[in-house]
């Protein structure tokens, strides 16, 4: 499960640690601010204009939004729903079946995420 993956990477690696794991993630944070440029607002006449859910969804998916407004919040969404998930299977709230169903439903927001980021 998702919880266990960096204890067991950190406990089993000899090369991997807390530290190399900050760096990494800082560097990868300075090379995609660096690379992504700001969204321009010429772009006009896809019918995503307004301020609703779906426009929000439309928008992001045509790289009108900002990449911190597209990453941040459903990097917390997605990651709370599999932190849930994984305690609640672990302590035996739900079957591994549930589990199971949980990830498979959360495949296609991923997707998405990865392509509007």
């Amino acid at each position: 499960m998702f919880i266990n993956t960096l204890p067991f990477i950190f406990g089993y690696s000899q090369f991997t640690g807390p530290l190399e794991l900050l760096i990494v993630f800082g560097c990868l944070l300075g090379v995609l601010y660096i690379s992504s440029p700001f969204p321009e607002n010429s772009r006009q006449g896809w019918g995503c204009l307004g301020l609703g859910f779906y426009q929000y969804i439309c928008r992001a998916w045509y790289g009108e939004l900002l990449l911190s407004f597209i990453f941040w919040p459903f990097f917390l969404i997605l990651n709370g729903a599999w932190y849930g998930t994984d305690t609640m299977a672990k302590a035996g709230m739900i079957s591994v079946s549930s589990w199971d169903n949980v990830q498979i439903m959360l495949a296609g927001p991923v997707i998405w995420w990865t392509v509007a980021v």
